[in-house]
């Protein structure tokens, strides 16, 4: 069994354990000791990459919920914290239609 194959075959058995298998079940399915599984599992979790945390800054923003306006029957949605110059805008070019 090549290296990059007998790896895999390891990841596939952690993966069952990790997914709820017990390991002494997986061990005995596979003709293998508990110990080595165990083995396996431990080297498998030190060389996955561990996650990074990254500094995170919460501002007061505007949200993103539309926003309506009707003009003589005529529905527009606009996102919330477009200027309101614009949509007054908007409204007045459709009345003069």
């Amino acid at each position: 069994m090549g290296q990059h194959r007998e790896q895999q075959f390891w990841e596939q058995l952690v993966a069952e354990v990790e997914g709820g298998a017990r390991q002494a079940e997986i061990a005995r399915r596979y003709g293998i000791s508990v110990s080595n599984l165990a083995r396996w599992a431990r080297r498998l979790k030190e060389e996955r990459p561990r996650a990074q945390l990254l500094p995170v800054r919460v501002t007061a923003g505007p949200s993103r919920r539309p926003c309506g306006l009707l003009v003589d029957g005529v529905r527009l949605e606009f996102e919330e914290g477009t200027d309101p110059a614009y949509v007054a805008a908007v409204a007045r070019a459709l009345r003069s239609c």
